[in-house]
């Protein structure tokens, strides 16, 4: 039948709402919805998906697997007690390396890792500073191998002002060696490093108890990533706040908004992260998904 869909905005602009929107209803046969896999069964270890309509040759069911840690999901790939293992670590990459039952695949991801402004704290012309005195490409490199530098800066001179601390999550590990560069950037201005749990640093971000954030953040769609600094938004973690980005935002001027944000950043992006996965090799033309990673995943081939 023929569809209809009546959009309300809450604020932000209806296209970013509409990237993370999935539409679904319940009926007496179960779920159903825009996806090719239909809800099968779950629970609080596993997810099972069943294909809509079966294909031959392409994936017919699916079965998300929790484990208590990332080690023991690591080891059920290497044992073949799973087909495949989303985002292992730089470690991990290192060891799946001549497996012959598994292959990486390799696909740009949806965040970035940024250095994120208290505007509580710091002025706009101090974040502006800050933002084109610390130099990408460097910090980028301290991430590791899977981000690629979001571009070069100016690399200006750094403002003057007091030393700031930079708080930062316990994991990845590819953080803490981000947030180490950035202070060793900052040069005089460089302060303590707070490495925290990740609840604590989002605790902290939230109310405030913060100069610098390391953290990766979703910046792709550009559409999607701005959106997230309208006054008030509940992905407006540092409670940034510009009259002229709502404004551009609310005018759906994506451009307008970006170099909105270019002259008072609330962040500085240092690298976009590269996603990656280690799949079955009878998977022979499985990829990962623009958006979501596993938005392609109906027309995986398996091979006979």
């Amino acid at each position: 039948g023929e569809l209809t869909l009546r959009w309300r905005g809450t604020g932000e602009n209806a296209e970013a709402q509409l990237l993370s929107t999935m539409l679904w209803r319940p009926s007496d046969r179960g779920p159903i919805g825009t996806g090719p896999f239909v809800l099968v069964a779950q629970d609080a270890g596993q997810i099972l998906l069943r294909r809509r309509d079966p294909s031959l040759l392409r994936v017919g069911e699916v079965q998300l697997v929790s484990f208590p840690t990332p080690r023991e999901a690591f080891a059920a790939a290497l044992r073949g007690e799973t087909n495949m293992l989303l985002m292992p670590d730089d470690g991990q990459l290192e060891l799946l390396v001549g497996v012959d039952k598994l292959r990486l695949i390799h696909g740009p991801g949806v965040h970035s890792v940024v250095a994120l402004f208290n505007p509580a704290r710091l002025a706009a012309a101090d974040r502006k500073g800050l933002a084109l005195a610390v130099p990408i490409e460097p910090v980028a490199a301290a991430y590791g191998p899977l981000c690629q530098p979001h571009g070069p800066n100016p690399a200006g001179p750094m403002p003057t002002g007091r030393r700031l601390d930079l708080l930062v999550a316990n994991s990845p590990q590819g953080l803490i060696r981000t947030a180490l560069a950035v202070r060793r950037a900052l040069g005089p201005r460089g302060g303590a490093v707070s490495i925290v749990t990740l609840e604590e640093a989002r605790n902290r971000a939230t109310s405030g108890d913060f100069d610098i954030l390391i953290a990766t953040l979703q910046t792709w769609p550009e559409e999607f990533s701005a959106s997230r600094w309208l006054t008030g938004s509940p992905r407006n973690l540092t409670g940034y706040s510009s009259a002229r980005v709502d404004a551009a935002l609310r005018a759906g001027a994506s451009s307008l908004a970006q170099q909105e944000l270019a002259a008072d950043p609330p962040a500085l992006v240092f690298c976009r992260l590269e996603r990656t996965a280690a799949v079955d090799s009878l998977l022979i033309d499985a990829r990962l998904g623009d958006y979501d990673m596993l938005d392609s995943l109906e027309t995986w081939q398996v091979a006979r």
